[in-house]
């Protein structure tokens, strides 16, 4: 081999090991600005900057557009009862999240069928409600208003638009061999019926597995029980529920629960700065601020409003129906990721959705369940979640940790109760069992109306 060509290979093999040298210094460098600026993907794509640029150009993060960005998109409340009838009875299943979870996964494929089907929403009376209720159907109860277009979206099935429809009892029944969905708007009180051209096959063949176990819905005991949401289901064996202790997370002491509620904001918990007050508020700063109370609770601010938490997939200003759900998804995963370490056996889950038309800002709230008995605050839901033009703007998080005794609960009578409440207070609400956080150590469940 001639001198010339050696010295072109060895020249060559230089600038190759010089290029790779660079290419992993440049990685490195990059994954060091996230650590120590805690970039996201979403700010890597969508900031204008040399830094989203270069990570692009060597394939850190893929430069897509912002139309084609897609997030998975949970439930963010199940029902809290669900109830079947057949031919033999009606079967009904409360305060048990698990046994729920397993009828709800069986049964939601159907309702997903009518929905991609379903013709024009129309309303409809009491009178056919209740004849839906007493024939071969399927029904969820929540304890929850739930925008129509998000449950929609939550069984696969995209496209709705109604606005001014909320959920909270949803039917689906047998009506003379085809698919029919009835449920009550949380708004109005309404009763609105969508009629599909769906066969019943497949519901049916998912009745004839079911054995009733002697419940009703309170409209079907006469006079009665009229002081009660139609609704309420009558349970012929009181359900098992545990006593809970509840108790004030140690949050400012314990390094894992506030590094997890700081990463949950935004935050770096290696460089952020933060003090102590007076009365023992812990306030981090950043960009913006989060300040963690001695009594769990959890106030989030931001700056200014370029400076929110973005959520994934919209533009600023849309506030259609996936971009709401968006919404909604994005304040689930931080509620659930921020309260992750310290609720002990609670979950959070969706109560309401509302808007503020004169600021255009959504606010999302959340209160907590233990084995689908939900918990009641007097002083409001454990958690809100504010978001305007795309962005988390501020949160407020009242953290309890919550877990199951070997204890029951003691709850009288059903019927008993419904007795004793309809002679004390204005009822025509939802009756349910809760559980009552006084504050106490020790935490029970009784009977609630709403």
């Amino acid at each position: 081999m001639s001198g010339g060509n050696m010295i072109y290979k060895k020249w060559k093999e230089a600038v190759k090991t010089v290029i790779l040298i660079l290419l992993i210094l440049s990685i490195i460098f990059i994954y060091q600005l996230n650590w120590v600026y805690r970039l996201d993907r979403d700010e890597l794509m969508h900031k204008q900057s040399w830094v989203s640029g270069f990570a692009q150009f060597f394939g850190i993060i893929q430069k897509i557009d912002q139309s084609a960005l897609s997030m998975e998109v949970k439930p963010a409340v199940y029902p809290m009862k669900v109830a079947a009838r057949n031919q033999r009875g009606l079967y009904s299943i409360l305060y048990n999240q698990d046994a729920v979870m397993d009828f709800y996964k069986k049964t939601v494929p159907v309702f997903t069928r009518v929905l991609e089907s379903a013709q024009q929403i129309k309303k409809t009376d009491e009178t056919e409600y209740k004849k839906a209720l007493q024939g071969k159907m399927i029904y969820f109860g929540y304890d929850a208003e739930i925008p129509f277009y998000a449950f929609s979206e939550w069984i696969h099935v995209s496209g709705r638009n109604e606005f001014d429809l909320k959920i909270r009892h949803i039917v689906l029944e047998d009506d003379s061999g085809t698919l029919s969905i009835f449920f009550r708007n949380g708004i109005d009180g309404e009763i609105y019926k969508i009629k599909t051209q769906v066969s019943s096959a497949q519901l049916l063949e998912q009745l004839n597995t079911i054995a009733p176990n002697n419940a009703s819905f309170a409209f079907e005991k006469g006079n009665a029980f009229s002081s009660v949401e139609p609704e309420t289901v009558l349970w012929t064996t009181t359900p098992l529920i545990s006593k809970l202790s509840g108790y004030l997370p140690s949050i400012i002491n314990d390094n894992n629960a506030v590094q997890t509620l700081l990463e949950a904001f935004g935050f770096n918990p290696y460089t952020v700065k933060n003090y102590k007050e007076n009365n023992g508020t812990l306030v981090y700063v950043e960009k913006n601020t989060m300040r963690v109370e001695p009594d769990g609770t959890v106030r989030f601010l931001v700056s200014d409003a370029q400076n929110g938490i973005p959520v994934s997939g919209i533009l600023s200003g849309d506030n259609g129906p996936t971009a709401v759900v968006r919404m909604i998804e994005a304040a689930r995963f931080l509620v659930d990721r921020a309260s992750a370490n310290v609720r002990g056996d609670a979950a959070p889950y969706l109560r309401r959705v509302l808007f503020d038309s004169k600021t255009q800002t959504y606010n999302i709230y959340f209160d907590m369940q233990v084995s689908g008995v939900p918990i009641f605050r007097k002083e409001g839901s454990a958690a809100q979640i504010e978001i305007k033009d795309g962005m988390i703007s501020s949160a407020t998080l009242h953290l309890r940790n919550y877990k199951k005794t070997s204890e029951d609960v003691y709850l009288i009578p059903q019927k008993q109760a419904i007795s004793i409440y309809s002679t004390t207070k204005d009822m025509n609400g939802a009756f349910w069992v809760r559980y009552e956080d006084l504050k106490k150590t020790q935490i029970n469940a009784a009977f609630f109306i709403d």
